[in-house]
């Protein structure tokens, strides 16, 4: 049995209700670091907090017929039925009757080497003053990655629904046809957000009261979540095709027939796929390549493999039509025009979770990373590194090529912070915004509209990069196939819009020549959006992307500070490291060559020993 009780963290009850869900069937998803199950929900009972009984909480991982999953709600306004009560049948109904429960059992963040509580190194305070048990270290950290995770959810949905929902006839049409929201109508398909319902830690008020009184054995963190399902985009779920879940909240004193009388708004319910048939698309989840030439050299990805190089490049300009600009544009507008929003404490309290607080001001405000948070960031992977490799010293495991990568290393931090000389020391800036941070396809759900060939049931044959053949009806060329829903915010950040499309010019094309036609489609269109804005409000307002060799830099330094931390075992959480020694070194030295041929030629002399 496991219990997924929600802990008291205010010393009272604040909880008025307490909704019940009664579970016919669940299904284990495969998962790397977390637990995820859908759930097949048969009854939904929403009671008063006195008829709340502990044991119902516990839900019984066996195949058990009577399932249960109870959560304490708070409503400040006393609405009953409860707001969320209200969502969640909204999510039952679109989703057929069923939910995802997603549990967080560990953290690693790798495009912050895990550091999840490295903030106070940010600030120059000494994180080594602080004592806590291994366990503990454990749950904050999941706490840490859970946090972000909801944080990305949340805000990307308020990000695509404003995004999708931009009514041209209203305040913004001039931005609209100018290009601000970059909407092309004859391909635009509008994409599903999954939301979270509910989040175990949501009545928590700062991190630190939460972790400060942590119960380790009831305090993992969870979520229930609204399903999403690809391949029912192409079906129009109505209220006499599935079976209707009971609803009962008497209780309550609510109206015995008010369940009875909630329409089914077909209309409203997965208005995602309303807009124009769409199928599912399997094409770039099943013709990633395990080998790719890229950068220069052949590079091996086990786990799910990389999008081909002959595709590789419509699979990023598909992303940034489909996933980046959408997002981003939504910051862009609120930093440029200072909306009130921001420094609403919803927002903020979501940002808080993805970016970093600084604890030495008074007031503490939210700060999105940056190209020279970064440079800190390895630094501290570099202490760490020193530390352990002296420690090796003492106990006599003195390895001559990790005490000259380790001088590698602080000589490649040195020269990122000589890279924008003559800017003070940073690139040109940009408005901070929400950053997925690994957009590959194991992560997206894709759809395209429907053709003849299809309808008629016809297949079609892809041949992969290895020469393997897939014959699948729902295979189709890049330029058919668009982005349906993203998932897995677990690596979400506040940061530079950078930082999300470095990843997309180092991790999902393959090569420079790519990566240059990416970084200018971008640099155009952020381009676009500045130039409208100036247009719209009669503001000076001019946003240079600058040039892409700096980033890549970064980029490359990142990948060696998470390959030694792999070698010396400091990653710490997460997927253990598929790489073998050899193979580790292999890519060290891969990465190293990289920086060479991008003029770093200090890196040279440490490929001779």
């Amino acid at each position: 049995m496991m219990n997924m009780a929600t802990m008291n963290t205010d010393g009272g009850s604040h909880h008025q209700a307490v909704i019940t869900l009664e579970i016919s069937s669940s299904t284990e998803l495969a998962s790397a670091q977390q637990r995820m199950r859908v759930l097949v929900i048969s009854r939904v009972r929403l009671r008063r907090v006195d008829d709340y009984r502990r044991s119902d909480t516990d839900i019984n991982t066996e195949n058990d017929d009577n399932k249960l999953l109870s959560f304490p709600i708070y409503d400040g306004n006393s609405t009953l039925p409860p707001p969320v009560f209200m969502r969640i049948l909204d999510a039952l109904r679109s989703g057929n009757n069923r939910l995802v429960l997603r549990e967080w059992k560990q953290g690693a963040c790798w495009w912050n080497l895990n550091m999840n509580q490295g903030t106070r190194y940010l600030n120059g305070l000494d994180d080594s003053t602080t004592t806590t048990s291994s366990a503990l270290d454990k749950v904050k950290s999941a706490l840490s990655m859970a946090r972000a995770e909801v944080a990305g959810y949340r805000l990307a949905k308020l990000a695509l629904d404003s995004y999708h929902n931009c009514d041209v006839s209203n305040d913004n049409s001039n931005l609209h046809k100018k290009g601000m929201w970059l909407r092309d109508d004859d391909r635009y398909q509008k994409m599903y957000t999954p939301e979270v319902l509910y989040f175990s830690h949501d009545h928590c008020n700062t991190q630190r009261n939460v972790d400060d009184r942590c119960n380790i054995e009831n305090n993992t963190p969870w979520a229930v979540l609204s399903y999403f399902d690809s391949s029912d985009t192409s079906k129009s779920t109505t209220q006499q095709e599935q079976k209707e879940v009971q609803v009962d909240c008497e209780s309550l004193g609510v109206d015995k027939n008010w369940s009875g009388n909630f329409s089914f708004d077909t209309d409203t319910v997965n208005s995602t796929m309303k807009c124009r048939k769409r199928y599912p698309c399997h094409h770039f989840p099943t013709t990633m390549t395990k080998i790719r030439h890229e950068f220069g050299f052949d590079e091996p990805h086990p786990r799910h493999g990389r999008v081909p190089t002959d595709e590789c490049l419509d699979y990023a300009i598909m992303i940034l039509h489909d996933v980046v600009m959408p997002l981003q544009s939504y910051f862009f507008v609120m930093e440029s025009a200072d909306h009130a929003e921001i420094g609403s404490q919803p927002l903020v309290e979501h940002l808080r979770s993805i970016g970093w607080v600084d604890p030495t001001q008074q007031t503490p405000t939210v700060k999105p990373f940056q190209y020279h948070d970064m440079i800190t960031v390895y630094r501290y992977a570099l202490d760490r590194l020193s530390n352990a490799n002296a420690l090796r010293h003492v106990e006599g495991e003195k390895d001559e090529r990790m005490d000259f990568l380790l001088g590698l290393l602080d000589q490649c931090i040195n020269a990122l912070s000589c890279e924008w000389v003559g800017s003070e020391g940073k690139p040109p800036p940009l408005p901070p915004v929400l950053c997925h941070m690994d957009l590959q396809p194991q992560n997206l759900f894709f759809c395209h509209i429907n053709t003849n060939h299809e309808m008629n049931g016809g297949t079609s044959s892809a041949v992969t990069e290895n020469g393997g053949h897939h014959n699948n009806k729902h295979i189709h060329s890049a330029r058919n196939c668009s982005v349906a829903s993203v998932m897995d915010w677990e690596e979400a950040c506040y940061a530079d819009p950078r930082f999300e499309l470095l990843l997309i010019c180092r991790k999902v094309v393959a090569n420079r020549g790519q990566a240059e036609k990416v970084w200018q489609s971008y640099s155009d269109r952020v381009r676009q959006i500045s130039e409208c804005i100036s247009l719209k409000r009669k503001t000076n307002t001019h946003w240079d992307v600058g040039c892409i060799e700096p980033w890549l830099k970064l980029e490359t330094v990142h990948s060696l500070c998470t390959l030694l931390l792999q070698a010396m075992n400091l990653l710490g959480g997460g997927r253990n490291p598929w790489e073998t020694t050899s193979d580790l070194w292999g890519k060290i030295d891969r990465e190293r060559r990289r920086l060479v041929h991008m003029g770093w030629g200090f890196c040279d002399s440490f490929g001779e020993r």
